[in-house]
């Protein structure tokens, strides 16, 4: 019996160790997709474990004597702080992805020369910033500037800024200045990145 609790106390410290670990390295700042998933790994295995130990524990016959009961009471006190702590300790670094919860900031440019057969050529260049918030799972915003240089001039406009609430898996509600919620192309195609077009080909 000795042996046993001493291989689940070795057992519950080295998962202990191990969530000391990342919540060391949970200091607000991001984490990598490759971390993440490695503590996700490292997460499913203790998981595991614990889960193990628990069922061995729960197929050992009642121990004898005052102090036995104690001791095993205190190792499944031991167990179900370490899957609190493995739950928690996810939760945080699933949080510290890009994205999740914070802001990101992506987009695009562009640039273009046009030489029309009857008239004078033009140069054009573009910056499109692309700010993405997700508050929380069900609310998310996202808004596109466009800086552009055209004919020697700058030009800076809003492009969209909207903020969408998931109601669930069939309804969203959004809210703000849309491109064109009705229209595939000005949704999803409009980039020029995509639309190599020199003019837009629909409204």
């Amino acid at each position: 019996m000795k042996i046993k609790h001493i291989g689940i106390g070795l057992a519950v410290l080295t998962a202990l160790g191990g969530l000391s670990a990342v919540q060391a390295r949970d200091s607000g700042q991001y984490v990598s997709r490759e971390e993440y998933e490695k503590l996700k790994l490292d997460f499913e295995r203790m998981k595991a474990l614990v889960e193990q130990m628990e069922k061995r524990l729960a197929q050992q016959p009642p121990p004898a004597g005052e102090a036995s009961m104690k001791e095993l009471s205190q190792v499944k006190q031991e167990l179900q702080q370490v899957k609190a702590e493995a739950k928690e300790a996810k939760k945080q670094a699933k949080a510290a992805l890009p994205g999740e919860r914070k802001f990101l900031i992506t987009g695009y440019g562009f640039a273009g020369f046009t030489n029309g057969k009857h008239s004078d050529s033009s140069f054009n260049a573009g910056l499109n910033p692309i700010f993405l918030w997700r508050l929380r799972d069900d609310i998310f915003f996202e808004g596109e500037a466009e800086l552009e240089l055209e004919d020697g001039e700058t030009n800076i406009s809003l492009e969209f800024a909207q903020l969408s609430y998931f109601l669930n898996d069939y309804v969203t509600l959004g809210a703000g200045k849309f491109l064109n919620p009705t229209n595939y192309f000005m949704e999803r195609l409009h980039p020029a990145w995509i639309n190599k077009l020199p003019e837009t080909t629909a409204d």
